[in-house]
């Protein structure tokens, strides 16, 4: 990108108090600073800030309320999906596999909802396949399933969620397949 342009949209923002659009998303869905993650959704706020300002089609001088408007929706949208995902996520992690206090009824309900959800109708048949190798893995193994195969998370996403190499998640996954070869072989 060009680093006049980045710098003219540092430039803007600090200029006549424009960053406070930036705040005003963020206390208008309930981002207060005494939220745990205030830091990171202030920096994804400028960082949405200037990406707008970067690829706003018009010309900003023109109308400087319709660009703030426009760029104080874009934020908002940007941070309501971060906590969308983190929503869904940390629901997610509630219901996780490993949870013991969660009966065996609600696990396969869950699967099953994921699995309608994703219109991934083939897993259903797989389900049982799924827990039994679920059942018969190590903690890290099931980090994995539950990562790729039910989350559909990336072994990158993965390695850097659990603080690991990518070659680690591989590990990992040579070992589920392995263990998936031996129960065919079982059956």
């Amino acid at each position: 990108m060009n680093m006049e342009k980045q710098q003219a949209a540092y430039a803007f923002i600090n200029s006549d108090n424009h960053e406070a659009v930036i705040y005003g998303a963020m206390k208008k869905i309930g981002i207060t600073k005494s939220h745990p993650k205030y830091e990171d959704f202030s920096h994804e706020g400028w960082l949405t800030f200037v990406e707008t300002y970067l690829n706003y089609q018009e010309e900003i001088d023109l109308d400087v309320q319709k660009f703030m408007n426009f760029v104080y929706w874009k934020i908002r949208w940007r941070l309501l999906d971060i906590l969308r995902r983190e929503n869904s996520q940390n629901t997610f992690h509630e219901f996780s596999l490993d949870n013991d206090s969660i009966t065996d009824e609600i696990k396969d309900a869950q699967l099953f909802e994921i699995a309608i959800r994703n219109n991934d109708f083939n897993s259903l048949l797989y389900m049982d396949i799924f827990k039994r190798v679920y059942a018969a893995s190590s903690v890290n193994e099931q980090r994995y399933l539950l990562g790729c195969v039910i989350n559909h998370q990336s072994m990158t996403e993965l390695a850097r969620l659990h603080g690991v190499s990518k070659a680690t998640v591989s590990h990992w996954k040579k070992n589920v397949q392995q263990r998936v070869q031996i129960m065919n072989e079982g059956l």
